[in-house]
């Protein structure tokens, strides 16, 4: 974390950029890290996104220092029910998750979309998966956003329309094709500001 600072601190006297508006973005190992930044760098990060994370909340930190502030981060993250790294259950993903939404203290009823699918016929790798995405907007203006998205029957990846080489897919499992991380991310960071929360209506 105190590296991430140093970074931020030299990067902002080289070129101006937006405090309100600083995110961390991590998958699997990184995805914990980008817990970890809420959990002990609330001041600095307005939002982190967390892909396929090592799940750490304010109830299972791990060795993350809990720094009052976290519960006004706003967070989006992402897991693979099929995910044979992180397995979906072992790890708690959802328990993660319901921790976090305590913490934030998020409308607890979320509004639930099942992406389209893009590929309804991959011949490469004849995956049937599918992305659902559940939205806890804050109570407030000042509040903090929680963004689910389950990858169901993917593995240890982010989705993207590229599949992963078959040589892979024992050890890591397949990508779920029916969005691009990337665009997901911006969609939700780009309404995320220090300075409050712009829901989607």
């Amino acid at each position: 974390v105190s590296y991430v600072r140093q970074v931020v601190s030299q990067v902002a006297q080289l070129h101006a950029i937006d405090i309100n508006r600083i995110y961390a973005i991590g998958e699997s190992n990184g995805g914990g890290m980008a817990f970890g930044m809420a959990l002990e760098a609330p001041d600095l990060v307005a939002a982190v996104v967390a892909g396929v994370p090592v799940p750490f909340s304010p109830k299972q930190p791990g060795t993350c220092k809990v720094k009052p502030g976290h519960e006004k981060v706003s967070i989006m993250m992402m897991a693979s029910t099929a995910d044979p790294i992180l397995n979906y259950e072992k790890y708690r993903m959802e328990g993660t998750r319901d921790e976090w939404l305590e913490a934030l203290g998020t409308i607890k009823t979320a509004s639930e979309e099942k992406l389209p699918s893009i590929l309804d016929d991959d011949a490469m790798d004849f995956l049937d998966s599918y992305l659902v995405r559940y939205r806890y907007p804050p109570t407030s203006k000042e509040g903090a956003e929680f963004l689910y998205y389950k990858m169901v029957d993917a593995g240890h990846a982010l989705p993207n329309f590229r599949q992963l080489m078959p040589f892979v897919w024992d050890y890591l499992g397949k990508r779920n094709q029916d969005a691009n991380f990337s665009e997901l991310v911006w969609e939700f960071v780009s309404r995320q500001s220090k300075t409050g929360v712009k829901v989607q209506p």
